[in-house]
């Protein structure tokens, strides 16, 4: 590499440039946004800081990573931010973003110091350093784990939105931060249309791809909705574990589960043509009996479900042979041509 090179990929910019091309770099990104911070870092994790800003970030299409040294002061707000996935790291020694897997950012300053930043682009350094933070992310606790250590309970909350855009972009949030389970009921099967038009079923089948369990309970009002939805599934979303359901619900709903640890409930119009139009209300919550009564529901609900597809399937069978009239046949054969041959032999 020559001298030239090695200045092009690597800038140092010093304080008053430095709050500018953070946020350049941070409006740039398009793809993923790593960060590796002490919990006490401010510029990164304390009130204002890049953690801040990027959990209100508005594309959903980027995936934003943390490494940090969760504590029992910081761990409530980090589990109510689900724009961000963070994992704790007890010793967490230095404090930089990795942009795309493209751009490095170093911060040089102290905690007394004013803010510098050390920005490097060379493309054989920022892959080891990306190398080096998957690594880590892979030894890292979740936050489920994390709060096993230090003990306590998950703040409660309950939220009622309305704003369907915002509802949307909230489940879409919990279903790429989902680890383990994701299980869904809809009360009518223009749901799962409106769901796939706003991008939820393609995101639920690239969480099975990380080998999270999506199960998907639908009503369907007939035999050809029922065949419709199935073949949908097995072309476009052969993941997704989905199961009909004959029992209609009394309530328009879309209702999910993330984790054992969510419950949301959406009031649906079923009537509308566009998934804005489609979504009214809902409500978010951790409530614990809201979520043991949530879950009991659709377990119960999808067992019940499985039973009645499994009767079907054998109603169908037998209805093959109804109305066919099996004669009995008698057939002889006549051995004395064998019994002379052998007396010959």
């Amino acid at each position: 590499m020559s001298g030239s090179d090695l200045v092009k990929d690597v800038n140092i910019i010093i304080s008053h440039n430095a709050v500018q091309a953070l946020s350049n770099l941070l409006s740039q990104a398009h793809t993923s946004i790593d960060i590796h911070s002490k919990s006490d870092f401010r510029p990164l994790t304390g009130p204002g800081g890049v953690i801040d800003k990027i959990a209100r970030f508005p594309k959903d299409i980027v995936t934003i990573r943390v490494i940090t040294n969760v504590t029992e002061q910081n761990i409530s707000s980090y589990e109510r931010n689900k724009r961000i996935e963070i994992r704790h790291l007890e010793d967490v020694e230095g404090n930089f973003i990795i942009f795309d897997q493209k751009d490095y950012l170093y911060f040089l300053s102290n905690y007394n110091e004013s803010l510098r930043l050390l920005n490097i682009s060379n493309t054989s350094f920022v892959r080891s350093q990306s190398h080096q933070f998957s690594h880590e992310w892979k030894s890292a606790s979740t936050l489920r784990e994390r709060r096993e250590e230090i003990g306590g309970t998950l703040d409660e909350f309950t939220k009622t939105m309305t704003n369907p855009y915002l509802i949307i972009e909230e489940l879409r949030i919990s279903i790429k931060l989902a680890n383990e389970e994701i299980f869904f009921l809809c009360s009518t099967s223009k749901a799962v249309y409106m769901l796939e038009r706003a991008g939820i079923l393609l995101l639920l089948q690239k969480a099975a791809g990380r080998e999270v369990s999506v199960k998907m309970i639908v009503h369907v009002e007939d035999n050809e909705t029922r065949d419709n939805i199935k073949s949908m599934y097995k072309e476009k979303f052969p993941n997704i574990s989905f199961q009909p359901m004959r029992k209609p619900l009394q309530t328009k709903i879309v209702s999910v589960v993330i984790d054992k640890q969510e419950f949301i409930a959406i009031h649906i119009n079923d009537v509308a043509e566009q998934p804005e139009d489609f979504v009214q209300s809902c409500t978010y919550s951790n409530n614990q009996l809201k979520l043991n009564s949530a879950i009991s529901l659709l377990e119960s609900l999808w067992i019940q479900s499985g039973y009645d597809n499994q009767n079907v399937i054998k109603q169908a069978y037998f209805q093959m042979f109804k109305g066919f009239k099996l004669k009995d046949e008698v057939y002889e054969r006549d051995w004395s041509l064998d019994d002379e041959k052998r007396k010959k032999d």
